[in-house]
């Protein structure tokens, strides 16, 4: 929801007339935590490293609605970056664990299937909600409520797995 609107998110609602600077900004970290990602995901398992990453995408979205300015906006893009990539290095862990791996191509195609329809949709969503109400603040509340409720599931998650009685797990 936030990636294709990074340059018109630092124009609406910062009045920043460099948020081109922000897509760079939003891809060297994106890039950059798939390593990182990958380390945290590596020590702490994928569990933690979702807990992290969604964690500061929540920063994230607090720093876009709190107002403070540029440097809040570029905070929260650089929290955005960091915590996107970084998720991306759980979810083959997680659907190898929680799927079983002679299920891993068909489970990992259909989480990448919805994350590209929900990928399209986002931004359109976005785009009718700032039409409509000429900020971004409802598209970071709605992107703030849903991290939250992600992190909810994921801390969950680990307590669902464990009292499966499914021997692939």
């Amino acid at each position: 929801m936030f990636i294709g609107h990074l340059v018109q998110i630092a124009d609406t609602n910062f009045q920043v007339e460099w948020g081109y600077v922000l897509v760079s900004i939003f891809a060297f970290t994106n890039a950059s935590s798939r390593l990182i990602g990958g380390a945290i995901c590596d020590r702490l398992g994928y569990i933690g490293n979702m807990k992290v990453a969604l964690m500061m995408m929540v920063a994230a979205m607090l720093l876009y609605i709190s107002g403070l300015g540029w440097p809040a906006l570029v905070l929260g893009t650089t929290f955005l970056g960091l915590s996107y990539g970084s998720l991306y290095t759980s979810y083959p862990n997680a659907v190898a664990e929680l799927f079983g791996i002679e299920n891993f191509g068909i489970a990992y195609g259909l989480i990448f299937t919805a994350l590209g329809i929900v990928g399209s949709l986002g931004p359109m969503v976005s785009a009718f909600l700032v039409e409509v109400t000429a900020s971004y603040n409802f598209s970071f509340l709605i992107g703030l409520t849903a991290t939250l409720l992600c992190f909810f599931l994921v801390a969950k998650l680990k307590q669902l797995i464990s009292q499966t009685s499914c021997p692939d797990l």
